[in-house]
């Protein structure tokens, strides 16, 4: 059939009954003219006569055919959250650019992109290499490749890569996933997590995962939040999830509503999805405090729980076969039992599950069919402190704390277990764990604290529950730089006091209100007031070591230091609230000038290359730094009235 540009799509030679695939050549209808780009563009809209969603696919432009296969839809299923299928797949079509993942996939089969692309919400496109051309990020010369795509670059005809579209599809009862990123959350150069606006924990870096040490953590699903409500007067209750997606047989909840302004994340649930406890659901939750606002009709017994899990991603010291075919519980078990054990990775060898026991806790890496952790126990001091304690001294040893904030009206509990679904099924029959569960220097998968409280009729309380870190030992590849912060505190228990209590923990929260008023009430326009406020998000690449350097990543996907053209982007509020870093920065900057007055582009050149060791200043020669530089130095004078600097 023809289109407005001449182009016709034809059925193929050959039709793929083994997949049930159907494959249909894109082309230029014959004689026609090639345009003044001597390329054909084109934007093409499938409708399906089955289940399959509308798919529009366009493309920059051809000069010759394209292959397009289609898979038969699967039917949606309502009791998955989520399906992933990919279509069309576009054979010997590589699409260059783009990429935010690549990984080496598990087996050397094209669909392992898929199943790799559907765990990322950003994830669009993806294309596959049988033997990738190069390294790259974490692909090497001739292996397998996936290379994840977060939007539809240009396409390129290229023999051996196989290129798709990625579609999802929700269960009937399920709305579409929250958002693709959120404030990150946590202290200045302490590392910091993402709370979305699906109920989910992304982006972990607070165990010092940096482009110098491990992999951040993407999506930490074990880490959960949930809440049970009882009406104490008809004994009804119900239990959920804070997650729009569940992937646990504990319902979720409808409609989550995000507000992100840095360094708070705010989650607005409009609907619980159950009609007797839905006024019960607008209630705020942010990092640190839950507040509820009950009807004036009935006494509810309101209960809430975080929940955390002792695992990771790690010279080997020994290996197991476990008996546990479904998991890896089996290695924390182990590991515990072994003195000379610091970290552990499951596996399948062989066909066997088996545990491999670490003496040491290299950098953590991202390895499809592996799970890994370090060897930690728990403690628990009534009436609250929960504390997953990991000793040593490499950059993923340090300490978790749960700790609620409780009063005369408001009771608490704290469990281990090494089955996440019992924790909550526990959780949803009673709001609490017993507590004749044994937690001292037990090393069990999760833990969780809970808070409860009764509300009367109207009646408005605030719980919290406070989730702080203590991970001190820094690394830059092999050299120690352990973090300021080590300076200030010596466990995760002085983090938490530091913080104090309820009240003060109101204070910190009013001062950070104090400080968005005077933009808010401002009459400057909502971008600017946006960046102000948001820009300081850029910290979360920060270091800040305990020898007085400040330094920072590029990205996350870039291991530059402080380029300058990269500082002069967002050194905007660095210079407001934190002056003394962006003095740092040029000091060292002037240290390295050239002597014909050149300033290095960045402290560590890099980017997508391996990272070099320690203060390796270089780059190329640029046309900016100078200019660049001579404007700041200017900035802060105006703005800081600082003239010794």
């Amino acid at each position: 059939m023809k289109n407005a540009l001449d182009l016709f799509v034809s059925p193929s030679s050959t039709k793929d009954f083994r997949t049930d695939k159907e494959k249909y050549l894109l082309c230029r209808e014959p004689g026609t003219s090639r345009g003044s780009a001597d390329k054909t563009k084109f934007a093409l809209k499938f409708e399906f006569p089955d289940d399959r969603q509308t798919l529009t696919f366009s493309s920059p432009g051809f000069n010759r055919c394209i292959t397009l296969a289609f898979r038969k839809g699967n039917k949606q299923n309502p009791d998955k959250s989520l399906q992933c299928d990919s279509n069309p797949i576009l054979a010997e079509t590589d699409l260059p650019g783009a990429d935010f993942l690549s990984i080496i996939p598990s087996a050397a089969d094209p669909s392992e992109c898929n199943t790799l692309c559907c765990r990322y919400a950003s994830c669009t496109l993806w294309s596959y290499a049988s033997v990738a051309p190069s390294d790259f990020n974490d692909c090497r010369q001739g292996r397998p490749c996936c290379y994840l795509k977060s939007y539809t670059p240009q396409s390129v005809h290229t023999p051996n890569i196989i290129s798709a579209i990625m579609n999802r599809t929700f269960s009937f009862e399920h709305l579409p996933s929250g958002l693709r990123s959120a404030v990150p959350i946590g202290g200045i150069t302490t590392g910091s997590i993402e709370l979305r606006g699906d109920g989910t924990f992304h982006e972990w870096t607070i165990e010092n995962q940096s482009l110098a040490t491990g992999a951040k953590l993407g999506f930490i699903n074990d880490a959960l939040l949930a809440f049970r409500i009882t009406n104490l007067d008809t004994k009804e209750s119900d239990t959920r999830l804070i997650r729009t997606h569940p992937t646990y047989s504990m319902k979720g909840i409808q409609t989550i509503k995000y507000h992100g302004s840095y360094p708070v994340s705010k989650l607005d649930i409009q609907g619980c999805g159950f009609e007797s406890f839905v006024d019960t659901c607008n209630y705020l939750l942010n990092e640190c405090t839950q507040s509820k606002s009950l009807p004036d009709f009935h006494r509810f017994y309101v209960n809430i729980t975080i929940i955390r899990s002792n695992r990771s991603n790690p010279t080997i010291q020994s290996h197991r076969s476990t008996n546990n075919s479904g998991y890896y519980t089996d290695c924390i078990i182990f590991c515990h039992q072994n003195p000379s054990c610091a970290s552990w990775n499951w596996q399948i060898l062989n066909n066997n599950p088996t545990c491999l026991l670490y003496s040491d806790v290299p950098y953590n890496e991202y390895l499809s069919g592996h799970v890994s952790g370090v060897r930690g126990q728990w403690s628990f001091d009534k009436p609250g402190l929960l504390v997953l304690d990991r000793p040593g001294s490499a950059t993923a040893n340090g300490q978790f704390l749960l700790w609620p904030y409780l009063s005369s009206n408001r009771t608490m509990s704290a469990t281990i277990d090494n089955n996440i679904e019992n924790l909550l099924n526990k959780f949803a029959e009673n709001g609490r764990w017993s507590d004749d569960t044994p937690i001292q220097q037990s090393a069990g998968v999760h833990g969780a604290v809970s808070i409860s409280t009764t509300l009367q009729p109207g009646e408005q309380q605030t719980l919290s529950i406070l989730f702080a870190w203590y991970f001190p030992h820094h690394f830059w590849l092999d050299l120690p730089l352990d973090n300021y912060y080590s300076l200030l505190f010596t466990n995760v228990i002085d983090v938490a006091k530091s913080i104090g209590n309820e009240e003060q923990l109101e204070v910190i929260v009013n001062d950070i209100l104090s400080l968005h008023n005077i933009y808010s009430n401002s009459s400057l326009p909502d971008y600017l007031i946006d960046s102000l406020i948001n820009s300081v998000s850029h910290m979360r690449s920060a270091m800040y070591f305990s020898n007085g350097d400040w330094q920072q990543w590029e990205a996350f996907d870039c291991n530059d230091v402080d380029s300058v053209h990269n500082d002069h982007q967002r050194h905007l509020p660095y210079i407001l609230y934190f002056p003394e870093t962006e003095k740092l920065k040029m000091y060292q900057w002037a240290k390295y000038q050239q002597p014909d007055g050149m300033i290095q582009e960045t402290f560590t050149v890099g980017c997508l290359g391996d990272t070099e060791s320690y203060d390796t200043h270089g780059g190329r020669r640029m046309g900016d730094v100078i200019s660049i530089f001579i404007l700041e130095t200017l900035e802060l004078y105006r703005w800081t009235n600082d003239t010794k600097f």
